[in-house]
């Protein structure tokens, strides 16, 4: 990447490559290479070395592993007949593959398959594997021979599949010395080339040249680098495919036309400055955060999705909950820490036969500073200890303690835009519902029953509600991490603001805060000491048993329920 006449020749990574996923080695990270060069004279390529084969024919019929290869490590399904899911065999290496195999088209990766196929045949395998420790043969040798002859067999599918994947976003990587990025049409496809630039700002030699096809790829990424580079999209260039300009430091130039959907980066500021020569198709992303051009070339991430997430728990109040849920992630140009993240539960109270629902939706970056996160919660009917009003309130210890035990349905929905500044403080704001409805069946054992014992008035009580404002929230989060942090702070705070719209006269105005601090004890973090605090205060003077501010249950002091 310093030099634009050093260039890796990317066929001889694909054949090294293939090789890899042929002996199940995902441990190719990109220490795990060392690179010969050829001297052209005009330039230097690079061919791949690989080293540290310690991974190779990983295979293991543990049922603990066998079952977390299913969800959270999947690229340690092993070394089997055949060749599933190979972009989790290669997850390590998703940036080394986005780097280093970026040229290659589908013809160049079916006649690498092809000429692995062919030279990789019964005799060179089973001579190869002969060369094992005869104790080692002995034990596995037959086994490793099959599996190679199987997933020899079997490889162009997969690996064809894998390129696909690949080329679904692409990375097109310059140097940190002058290049010129061509972009033009061939029919509804695009082709990329890139040059290098001489001293008199001459194009020199051709460094990459590909045809993209928007029936496989959705996305490129022109990446410059450091110098003064020139991108160029020709006035004649149309084609679905979306396209990313990454300058870098030095005086870039952007000559956008045609009728490509063109998005442009680069750093606003000392040494970081650019001309644009027509700008007319392009929207325009530029920034004074020095990262901006180097921390998206690396940390390629995949879309996830898990279900079931399986929900079992136990209290005293619910009883037995049983529960499943999916959650669906995915990941964008950055878009930290993630582009979406969604995630939905449905929870079964056997001992009341009541269910409750959850969604919860975040959205990054839907413009430019903008996300959006959406919640909405159901449950039929909940339960909710009320004792009465106040901190002083006295409980009849001749009753059981289900006598407390409010059920009603609710539903809860909101809509929140929320700005991130500086990556640890969120501001949002948007419309709020809640809508609560109590039968007296169901409660007729229960204090809403005789609602007379804690101040409460029936008609009210089992009255359909319906409130609508707005919500408004402020949150602090500094954690090292989001699940198991070891030290930081999460402080969250709260405003909401809402009307009866189903007889128009109640209202309810109410703040809350909580915080939560993480301290590590010991430099290891071994043991973490967590300290949680909170409160809230309503504002409004009448509102409703279901509103009033509560500690324990779920939220926060899980002794008190």
């Amino acid at each position: 990447l310093e030099e634009n006449d050093h260039r890796p020749k990317q066929k001889e990574v694909l054949k090294a490559r293939l090789l890899d996923m042929l002996e199940a080695d995902y441990d190719r990270h990109f220490d795990q290479w060392r690179w010969g060069t050829i001297d052209t004279g005009k330039g230097r390529f690079y061919y791949p070395i690989p080293r540290d084969r310690d991974q190779a024919f990983f295979f293991s019929d543990g049922r603990m592993l066998k079952f977390a290869s299913r969800r959270a490590l999947p690229f340690l399904r092993g070394f089997g007949n055949d060749m599933p899911k190979l972009e989790w065999l290669n997850y390590i290496a998703r940036d080394f593959d986005r780097i280093f195999m970026t040229e290659l088209g589908e013809s160049d990766w079916e006649k690498a398959i092809t000429n692995v196929q062919q030279k990789m045949s019964d005799d060179v395998i089973r001579d190869a594997v002969q060369q094992l420790p005869p104790e080692i043969y002995k034990l596995n040798g037959e086994k490793i021979i099959q599996k190679l002859i199987s997933r020899r067999n079997g490889m162009m599918q997969p690996a064809m599949k894998y390129y696909r994947f690949l080329s679904r976003t692409v990375n097109v990587v310059g140097s940190n010395q002058k290049e010129y990025f061509k972009v033009s049409s061939i029919g509804n496809k695009l082709q990329v080339r890139v040059y290098e630039k001489s001293r008199n700002s001459d194009t020199s030699f051709i460094m990459y040249n590909r045809i993209f096809d928007p029936e496989v790829t959705r996305e490129i990424r022109l990446f410059g680098l450091h110098d003064e580079d020139v991108f160029e999209v020709e006035k004649s260039a149309a084609s679905p495919i979306k396209i990313r300009i990454i300058g870098g430091r030095g005086i870039d130039t952007f000559d956008i036309k045609g009728k490509v959907k063109v998005l442009l980066y680069d750093f606003k500021g000392e040494g970081g400055d650019f001309y644009i020569k027509d700008s007319s198709h392009v929207k325009k992303r530029f920034s004074s955060d020095p990262p901006v051009n180097e921390r998206t070339l690396f940390g390629f991430n995949y879309n996830t999705n898990r279900f079931p997430r399986l929900h079992i728990n136990y209290n005293s109040d619910d009883g037995l909950l049983l529960g499943a849920g999916f959650s669906r992630r995915t990941y964008g140009f950055k878009n930290q820490p993630y582009a979406t993240d969604q995630r939905f539960a449905a929870i079964y109270a056997a001992d009341r036969g009541a269910i409750r629902l959850h969604y919860r939706g975040e959205f990054n970056h839907i413009s430019r500073y903008i996300d959006l996160v959406v919640k909405g919660n159901f449950a039929s009917p909940s339960l909710n200890n009320f004792f009465g009003w106040g901190n002083r309130t006295v409980i009849n210890p001749d009753l059981p303690r289900r006598f407390y035990q409010t059920l009603y349905r609710y539903f809860e929905g909101e809509i929140m835009v929320r700005r991130r500044l500086y990556d640890k403080l969120q501001i949002m704001a948007g419309p709020y519902y809640y809508s609560y409805r109590a039968r007296y069946e169901r409660n007729s054992e229960t204090v809403l029953g005789k609602p007379f014992l804690v101040g409460l008035d029936s008609a009210n009580v089992f009255s359909k509600k319906s409130f609508a404002g707005i919500k408004m929230g402020l949150v602090l989060d500094n954690r090292n991490r989001e699940f198991f942090p070891s030290r930081g702070i999460h402080w969250n705070n709260e405003f909401i603001a809402t009307s009866d719209i189903s007889d128009g006269e109640g209202k309810y105005v109410a703040f809350i805060s909580d915080m939560s601090v993480y301290a590590s004890l010991r430099e290891a973090a071994k043991l973490i000491a967590v300290i949680k605090f909170g409160g809230g205060r309503i504002y409004s003077k009448n509102y409703e048993y279901f509103q009033a501010m509560s500690a324990g249950a779920q939220n926060d002091l899980p002794g008190f329920r």
